[in-house]
């Protein structure tokens, strides 16, 4: 009979893709753990490039052995990424890379922009404590901006989860202005 043979199969072709998932899990902490050191960084006001430049190492390790649509951890892991480059890009001054730069999915790029809000207010709460009103208030209208496209995003859960990021980043922008307006009057 040829059904141990197809089972045999079967379950090489299982194993294959379990190792695979279990892979995919360890790889996505690792970007999520850099990603993570990488905006510590920022906010401490060292170098992140190290950091950044070892999210995309292992960022495209992880592509090279998946087949489809990152989802799940490794989705996550996507996000992270993109939200520790863009927070990096409005930091600098710099160029915005777009969802194909950091080859991740449009989804994770957008999940990734909603949490930026968050520590950019942690930047201008730095910048109110040292004095600088001014530089406070620009990032100030970098979250505003930022805020306002994340709005235009009116998506059924399955498609886009980011009401809940959207109505955080309200409530961030909106009580960071409150300090760095605050921070202006007692100047």
């Amino acid at each position: 009979m040829q059904l141990e043979h197809l089972i045999d199969e079967a379950l090489q072709e299982m194993d294959s893709s379990e190792g695979l998932r279990e892979r995919s899990f360890r790889d996505a902490r690792e970007i999520i753990r850099e990603s993570k050191r990488a905006i510590q960084a920022m906010h401490r006001n060292e170098d992140a490039l190290p950091h950044l430049e070892e999210c995309r190492r292992l960022q495209k390790g992880m592509l090279s052995y998946l087949d489809q649509e990152p989802k799940g951890a490794v989705e996550d892991a996507m996000m992270e990424l993109s939200e520790a480059f863009l927070l990096h890009a409005l930091l600098d001054d710099g160029e915005l890379p777009s969802a194909a730069d950091l080859e991740v999915s449009t989804r994770a790029w957008l999940l990734g922009l909603a949490d930026v809000p968050g520590e950019m207010r942690r930047r201008c709460l730095d910048l109110l404590r040292s004095g600088d009103v001014g530089e406070a208030e620009l990032l100030l209208k970098k979250m505003e901006q930022v805020h306002d496209t994340l709005m235009r995003f009116d998506h059924p859960d399955a498609v886009l989860p980011i009401r809940r990021k959207q109505d955080v980043s309200r409530s961030v922008v909106e009580r960071t202005r409150g300090d760095v307006t605050a921070a202006m009057v007692r100047r």
